[in-house]
């Protein structure tokens, strides 16, 4: 049986449902995440709309679409029905995918049940946290367990998993957890992008990291850790070198 966190359980080629007569931000941005065999991009569109792209040296496929509005004179907001906010209190994560609101009480229940049968413990192993608060899900050909807990550290302390039940508390009583938010910055004439929420594709790191990042790059580098701005005539061109496959980058009939 494949195991599956659950942020990850959400498949290429999704889309989202955006609510109607949104303003339209009537402004485009692309940010490129750099690896060593494959990058994301990010485009947001003029109309409001947006979508992940994976590139590899040989194909390009669409992952999660959007909607998007401008946050202030820096920022910006996403919405997207398929994913939702992961919950973090170091070493922990917990991804709640996009049936969040189903799977808040579980988790919740399933993590007081685990601290109340280990009562005398101060810490756990990895292994016996990921176990807890699993499901299943049909992915054809067959099941797939979704392991919506993930620890950074062999050791947690109880501690951690205190803090999570109280982050869990408060989950989708403020703002929609399906909104992540962004930050545009610019810094040694180099413009990127800082994900101020972790949003399953990359865990946010420090913004004093990321200029530090910057200011080591060479003429013609990219920092494999910041999304850094491209231009829509590079994006294009990638996405059309890719198997022969061609993106229209404009709404698609059903957005």
């Amino acid at each position: 049986m494949r195991r599956t966190l659950a942020l990850l359980v959400v498949l290429l080629g999704s889309s989202c449902a955006g609510p109607p007569g949104s303003p339209k931000p009537a402004e485009e941005h692309c940010f490129r995440l750099g690896g060593m065999l494959d990058s994301w991009v990010l485009h947001l569109r003029p109309d409001g709309t947006f979508s992940f792209y994976l590139l590899s040296h040989f194909a390009a496929q669409e992952g999660l679409t959007g909607f998007w509005r401008r946050a202030g004179s820096d920022g910006a907001t996403l919405r997207c029905d398929r994913w939702s906010r992961v919950i973090v209190a170091d070493p922990i994560r917990v991804c709640l995918g996009r049936d969040w609101e189903k799977q808040v009480p579980h988790i919740r229940t399933a993590l007081a049940t685990f601290l109340r049968d280990r009562a005398a413990a101060e810490s756990f192993s990895r292994d016996e946290l990921e176990a807890v608060g699993t499901w299943e899900e049909d992915r054809p050909p067959g099941k797939v367990t979704v392991l919506p807990i993930l620890s950074l550290e062999d050791r947690v302390p109880r501690a951690a998993v205190e803090k999570v039940l109280e982050s869990i508390d408060r989950y989708g009583r403020g703002e929609d957890p399906r909104e992540v938010h962004v930050r545009f910055h610019r810094h040694r004439s180099v413009e990127f992008m800082e994900w101020l929420d972790w949003s399953g594709y990359r865990d946010p790191i420090p913004l004093a990291e990321m200029r530090a990042q910057v200011e080591r790059l060479g003429p013609g580098e990219s920092a494999e850790d910041v999304w850094m701005r491209m231009g829509r005539e590079q994006l294009e061109k990638d996405l059309e070198q890719r198997d022969g496959l061609r993106f229209i980058l404009k709404p698609r009939p059903d957005r």
